[in-house]
């Protein structure tokens, strides 16, 4: 899983499906973890490749958000198709998160 992080105020997360999603989402957050608040990215997670998303995983993508929430930044994500879409609509969580259409909207809306 790349971080994009060629704009300093915004990484762009780029998940890979299954068995790399778990470890991208544990990297993302470490990451963002260990940069200082003070400089904390927003950050936009890419989940066009996925196929499959289980509840760890969104368990992860929790995480991330209470990391964004605390550190007053933004966590967008682009919006999953078919069965994982789903699976936020079936969960709820289609209104926990906030979603783009793809990156660049993504990008944009975080630095609105």
């Amino acid at each position: 899983m790349p971080i994009d992080k060629s704009n300093p105020r915004v990484w762009v997360v780029r998940l890979a499906d299954e068995p790399a999603l778990t470890d991208d989402l544990n990297d993302a957050k470490a990451e963002a973890e260990a940069t200082p608040a003070s400089a904390a990215p927003h950050l936009v997670v890419d989940l066009s490749a996925l196929t499959m998303i289980n509840s760890s995983n969104l368990t992860q993508l929790l995480r991330l958000r209470k990391l964004a929430l605390e550190r007053d930044v933004k966590l967008r994500l682009t919006r999953p198709t078919g069965p994982v879409d789903g699976v936020f609509h079936t969960t709820g969580l289609d209104k926990v998160f906030d979603f783009a259409a793809d990156i660049r909207a993504a990008v944009s809306t975080v630095l609105g």
